[in-house]
Order: structure tokens, then sequence, then C-alpha cells
């Protein structure tokens, strides 16, 4: 390949686009008809309890994903933190306090 032509764009898109409606048509599918079959299968009180537990499980589930953010943040920032007290004082690191803007203000006073 010499790169002296275009890639054609939309035919790898068509192409993502149809296998991924492919994948989801059987998930989309569950979550639409599963009240339904459970609504005229038992009846409206199995239904009532089949939404109930459903939005309870998805307002837990968003609750255990958002803080698993945080949980896997801290113990990696904690470590980079043990390993470079480990090594040391570096002159090449600035504090986290001190932004190149703050540097450079100060290295233009000290010049005057």
């Amino acid at each position: 390949m010499d790169y002296t032509e275009k890639p054609e764009y939309g035919r790898v898109i068509s192409i993502c686009t149809a296998a991924s409606q492919r994948e989801l048509t059987t998930p989309a599918l569950l979550a639409v008809l599963s009240p339904v079959i459970v609504g005229f299968g038992i009846n409206y009180i199995a239904l009532g309890a089949f939404l109930t537990g459903t939005i309870l499980t998805g307002q837990l589930m968003a609750n255990f994903l958002s803080n698993s953010g945080g949980a896997l943040t801290t113990p990696r920032s904690t470590s980079r933190t043990a390993i470079s007290a480990a090594r040391g004082p570096s002159r090449t690191r600035r504090p986290s306090s001190v932004t190149p803007s703050v540097t450079r203000s100060r290295t233009q006073q000290a010049r005057r």
C-alpha cells in the first residue's frame, strides 16, 4: 500500500453497523419481550414484581459501577505515590502545585 488513495470509510462504517445490529438484536428482544411474556403469561402482579426487581437491580448496578472507577483509581495512585517516594526526590519533577505557567512567570521575574 503506497497511501496514494483515500480509504473508503463509508464501507467500514456500514460493515461495523450491520455487525453491531446483528449482535444486539437478541438482547433488545429479551428486554422488550420479557415484560410482555411475564405480564400476559402469568398476571399483572407478577409483572409488577418483575419490573420492581428489574428497577432495583438496575439501580444497584449503576451504584456499584459508578463506585468501581474510584475503587480502581485510588490504589493505583497510592502505589504510584509509594513508588515515587521510594525513589527519592527528583530534580526534574515539579510539585503538583507548581504549574508550567507559574514556573514560567517565576523564571521571568528572576531574569528582571
